[in-house]
């Protein structure tokens, strides 16, 4: 019984650093004390960047995550919130990090080329083994 009760906790623990996808309608807009930059727009068309935060259960939900842009912190994101901004299109560095103790504090880096006017939604989180994950959400960003 003892054994079954110390599987069971390792198992939660490690399940609850993972995280789910969350709504863009559910999800809270980051409270500007957590807005480190604004990105210098040079261009009359900009891009749009919407990064969304994943809700991680208990283990998880205590981590932030840092959104870069071309090696600029812009925004930290806690656990099911989002943040959107203009970016100057063109071919651009996203990366992520997290403050997570324990866990990798090498950025995740995506290359991306980014067109003018369009609309690009990325969601945050970290999977089971603590490391920082990144990807576009197709079904939200404009085609």
């Amino acid at each position: 019984m003892k054994y079954n009760f110390i599987a069971f906790m390792i198992v939660s623990f490690i399940t609850g650093c993972s995280t789910v996808p969350v709504s863009v309608d559910k999800a809270e807009l980051a409270p500007k004390n957590q807005v480190i930059n604004t990105i210098q727009l040079s261009s009359n068309k900009p891009a749009k960047i919407t990064v969304i935060r994943d809700r991680a259960f208990f283990a998880g939900s205590v981590v932030s995550f840092f959104f870069s842009v071309n090696g600029t912190d812009v925004v930290q994101l806690r656990t099911g919130q989002k943040y959107s901004f203009l970016v100057n299109p063109g071919e651009t560095f996203l990366s992520v990090r997290t403050d997570a103790i324990g866990a990798t504090n090498k950025p995740i880096q995506i290359q991306t080329n980014l067109l003018p006017s369009k609309h690009y939604v990325y969601r945050v989180g970290n999977d089971s083994n603590w490391l920082p994950s990144m990807m576009r959400d197709l079904d939200l960003s404009d085609k």
